[in-house]
């Protein structure tokens, strides 16, 4: 994976990626859809960068784990 850069975005497979080193520590539930991101967007008034909504649609890492 390459660093994050506006030049050089989060891309659908380096957001699996990531999510796949840490799915040994945490559980990983599937990521929510552009329409949830909208929603909570929507009711909570602010926006994602785009890399955190490429990962949160990859993705859902919930903390708990093995």
């Amino acid at each position: 994976m390459t660093s994050i850069s506006p030049e050089s975005p989060l891309t659908s497979q380096d957001a699996e990626a990531l999510l796949a080193r840490i799915s040994a520590r945490a559980d990983v539930q599937p990521g929510m859809s552009e329409r949830e991101l909208d929603h909570v967007e929507e009711r909570w008034g602010f926006r994602f960068a785009p890399e955190h909504r490429t990962l949160l649609g990859a993705g859902l890492p919930t903390g708990g784990g093995p």
